[in-house]
């Protein structure tokens, strides 16, 4: 995370104070007679700030859109190498894993323009045309150069739901979509694949957002979260929890639209839910 987001983050996101608190610490931590676990033992000290204040109260608006991939380690919550380790073990005694269709999902947060856009036609909108950026962009999807067919429903949610106004700069204003992308994939293979495709998608995405609001400031461009993890900073971590906040997302939704000309198979309401 530091050597992916630390670059990139503003001046004005880094409070001073805390700042000369901690560095001693961590620095006592990697060269004192006992070196210390830095991740781990960090994400446990903020488990209990982030039980406390939730994922809204320990982020300013730059971290919420950037730093949200990694929000599993600041809440105490890590990957499972040993199940990845046999996941990878069990392809390679079996053969490659059957392609199969699932869905997975996750929540996109950007901002818009508050003015119209001169291009827009009729009564359309522009959570419409944010919506319609975002399923086109994800009919394709691109992997270590190779390519995959995708679909992507994109429910726009109503404002306020899950960020805050400041979110977005002057001139701009919030949005926040549930995106559901369905794919034929070897889902098995890979217990982290639902990551991959969602990374996948949220690249294409942003890279269409950005393209078509290019003078958007770049610490509030676009960020994913995936739906498990909302689901989890909100405290439901079982499965039930996530299904419970997609059925809340989805019926929430202000407006909905999905890719058009997407392979019928990848039909959502088709696909195993991962």
């Amino acid at each position: 995370m530091t050597l992916d987001v630390g670059p990139r983050v503003p001046q004005t996101s880094v409070a001073p104070g805390p700042l000369e608190v901690i560095a001693p610490i961590l620095v006592r931590w990697v060269t004192g007679p006992t070196v210390v676990e830095v991740a781990e033992n960090l994400a446990f000290v903020l488990g209990g700030v982030v039980d406390e204040l939730g994922w809204l109260g320990i982020t300013d608006a730059w971290t919420r859109r950037n730093a949200a991939p990694y929000a599993s380690w600041v809440t105490g919550h890590s990957s499972n190498p040993v199940g990845a380790h046999r996941a990878h073990a069990a392809a390679d005694l079996f053969g490659p894993a059957a392609e199969t269709v699932a869905s997975t999902a996750f929540l996109l947060d950007s901002s818009i323009p508050t003015e119209p856009d001169p291009h827009l036609v009729g009564d359309a909108t522009m959570e419409q045309l944010f919506a319609a950026l975002v399923a086109r962009a994800i009919h394709t999807l691109k992997r270590d150069g190779a390519e995959y067919p995708a679909r992507a429903d994109v429910f726009v949610l109503p404002p306020g739901l899950t960020a805050r106004p400041e979110d977005a700069p002057p001139g701009w204003r919030n949005i926040a979509a549930l995106v559901v992308v369905t794919a034929r994939r070897p889902w098995d293979m890979d217990e982290d694949e639902d990551q991959h495709v969602i990374t996948d998608a949220f690249q294409a995405a942003r890279a269409a957002l950005d393209g078509h609001w290019s003078d958007l400031p770049e610490e509030f461009r676009s960020a994913a979260l995936s739906l498990d993890m909302l689901a989890a900073l909100r405290g439901n971590i079982t499965s039930s929890g996530a299904r419970a906040m997609y059925e809340e997302l989805v019926s929430a939704a202000v407006f909905h639209t999905h890719t058009l000309g997407a392979d019928p198979d990848l039909d959502p309401t088709k696909a195993d839910r991962r």
